[in-house]
Formats: structure tokens, sequence, C-alpha cells
């Protein structure tokens, strides 16, 4: 019961990272997001799921799977900020594609 517990933790706070993601990029659609620091504009939703999803991934990952999985309890870590990081990289080169269709052709 602890294990499926600690694994229903790590999942909801991995969607609360991907929430917070999707809560900056949709808010300035046109704007593109730095991958390894903080954007420009700020939402106070996006900080509040970002710190909410760190502490439930990290509670479910060191305190239920660890004792069971030992090292291997850095993987489910790893994978709840896969699909944010995803995100921010599809954005991104969205952004860039939207770019360079509307720059006018030089003739």
């Amino acid at each position: 019961m602890a294990l499926a517990l600690s694994v229903a933790v790590v999942m909801i706070g991995s969607t609360m990272l991907l929430a917070s993601v999707l809560v900056v990029t949709l808010a300035k659609p046109d704007e593109s997001f730095p991958l390894w620091s903080n954007p420009r504009v700020r939402r106070g939703a996006s900080i509040g799921l970002r710190v909410g999803g760190v502490l439930l991934v990290m509670l479910g990952s060191l305190w239920g799977l660890a004792p069971v999985a030992g090292v291997w309890a850095i993987v489910p870590v790893v994978c709840a900020f896969a699909p944010g990081t995803a995100a921010i990289l599809l954005h991104n080169t969205t952004v860039a594609r939207q770019a360079i269709a509307s720059e006018p052709v030089a003739t």
C-alpha cells in the first residue's frame, strides 16, 4: 500500500510540474522560454505549482520509493521533470517556426 501511495504522490507531483510549465507557456504563446532558468514573466500559479510538484516528487521518491528501490528511486524524479522539459522544447520550436514564417522575404 505504501508503494502505491508513493507512486501516486510522484505522479501527482509530475502533473503539477507539467501544469506549472503550461501556465507560463499559455500566458505568453509568442515568447520563447529558457530551459534552465526562470522566465521573464512569472505567474504566481506557476510558482506555486512548481513548488508543490517538486515537494511531492521528492516526498514520494525519497521517503516512499528509496527504501524499496534504492538508488533507482532517482528514475521517477527524472521522469517527473521530462514532460515539462518536453513542453518547453516544443513551445520554443513552435515560436521559432512562427518567427521564421512571419519574416518578410527579401527580393
